[in-house]
């Protein structure tokens, strides 16, 4: 009796969308006289009934309006509203006058959220007998600024399902979201495709980014639901929704924590995808490093163009040597930055010290800039820190510094000189010296 009701309800809210319905406008100043959507104009007398529009993507609304001769005011302001379900957009205020005509182009979003046609409530909504589709009345309004309105209402859009869209609708850990290091990670992830498009190649991977893990399935292909519901071809590759399983090795010699999983289908050429996120406890793994890690100072001064040194002190307390590397990010945009060293052991008990050098660029921005350091163990990151550099220009020390070195380095230049020119000159008159003394050989006689 119940599906009865059902039935009898919707075929009567499809007879109701089938009559026109004209808004009630409350001015003859001035009118709606077409709609285009997606460039087709559509009939706005009789009501029209356009489609399909795709959910998740944008329909453009193109309104023109007539100023009539019968407009109270000389000049006006006025602005044109559209609305489809919960999605609305708004012109800006234009101005009319008696006589003038215009157009506005407006573009809605047509948002998955408030389409979602996975959803049995209809919202007041007409529904379709396919439920892979929705018919939703377009409303317009015409409004100037005295609140005189000019109504729409007699536009229905047809509303399905996106092109593209394929989404992971069930994950599931059979050994749970434990797992000890050296045992295999195993992840069973469901997924379908709810666009209209049949997609090729759709791949899902699996992957734990801080561990530098991942593993992904063989490509396959997705149908639609509607043409697999038409025909349920004997074929073990025909699917619009599937399962597949990944293993993730996890090595021995893991850190215990807890790590991101990451799961990710991607579809259309792979220009498009669909993420989750979960979360996995490693036990049974390396215990964390037993070290102390700190930084000395996590602010420091440095002008344009100079530089200043931050301070990285670890002291290990544990009974085993630990390796770490040290990545800096966020400096690239204003400066440059250097580890010395990159990779440093700390042996048991031992203390050790990594310098980062970090300089400012000659044109950097003057104030705060933040940048981050991270400490990792293999591809484990066990200290992580967030520093800032304060750049500031040129002191009066700094000028002077300049001037003193300057005026320092012409002195000397100008001794040098002095010195080669007195070295030139003894030169030359030594030269002369020679050419005037008389050349005179040994036993010859002058009279």
């Amino acid at each position: 009796m119940k599906k009865q009701f059902n039935a009898i309800a919707i075929l009567l809210v499809l007879v109701l969308s089938m009559v026109p319905v004209m808004a009630s406008n409350t001015t003859d100043d001035f009118e709606i006289t077409e709609i285009e959507l997606n460039d087709y104009d559509v009939d706005i007398l009789n009501g029209d009934l356009y489609g399909p529009v795709y959910a998740g993507e944008e329909l453009e609304i193109e309104v023109s309006w007539e100023a009539t001769e019968n407009l109270s005011n000389e000049e006006t302001e006025a602005k044109i509203t559209v609305k489809l379900a919960d999605e609305k957009a708004e012109s800006d205020w234009f101005t009319i006058r008696p006589g003038w005509t215009g157009k506005e182009r407006l573009t809605l979003d047509l948002d998955l959220d408030a389409f979602d046609l996975d959803d049995d409530d209809l919202n007041g909504n007409d529904f379709d007998i396919d439920d892979l589709e929705r018919i939703y009345r377009l409303h317009v309004e015409m409004e100037d600024e005295d609140g005189n309105t000019y109504e729409v209402d007699n536009i229905r859009v047809r509303v399905v399902n996106q092109r593209n869209l394929v989404q992971i609708y069930d994950v599931n850990f059979p050994n749970s979201r434990e797992v000890k290091a050296g045992e295999i990670f195993q992840a069973n992830i469901g997924v379908k495709n709810l666009g209209h498009k049949d997609e090729e190649d759709v791949k899902i991977t699996v992957s734990i980014p801080e561990l530098g893990l991942s593993t992904r399935s063989d490509r396959f292909d997705l149908y639609t639901e509607e043409e697999f519901l038409e025909d349920s071809r004997d074929d073990d590759d025909f699917h619009y929704k599937l399962y597949r399983t990944l293993f993730i090795p996890i090595p021995l010699n893991t850190i215990s924590g807890v790590y991101d999983v990451e799961v990710e289908v991607e579809y259309d050429d792979g220009d498009k995808s669909d993420r989750e996120i979960y979360s996995l406890t490693v036990s049974s793994g390396v215990a964390p490093s037993d070290a102390v890690i700190s930084v000395a100072d996590t602010s420091e001064q440095m002008t344009r163009g100079k530089g200043a040194v931050y301070k990285l002190m670890f002291a290990n307390l544990g009974n085993q040597a630990g390796t770490y590397t040290i990545e800096v990010s966020g400096v690239s945009g204003w400066g440059t930055a250097r580890v010395d060293p990159q990779t440093v052991t700390v042996g048991a008990d031992e203390t050790r010290e990594v310098f980062i050098f970090v300089s400012a660029d000659e044109n950097a921005n003057l104030g705060s800039e933040d940048f981050n350091v991270k400490v990792k163990t293999g591809n484990s990151v066990v200290k992580e820190f967030d520093l800032t550099a304060n750049i500031v220009g040129a002191t009066a020390s700094d000028i002077v510094d300049v001037k003193d070195g300057l005026q320092i380095g012409f002195l000397i230049l100008l001794v040098i000189l002095v010195i080669l020119g007195i070295i030139l000159v003894a030169k030359k008159l030594g030269k002369n010296g020679k050419e005037e003394e008389p050349f005179i050989e040994e036993d010859q006689t002058y009279y």
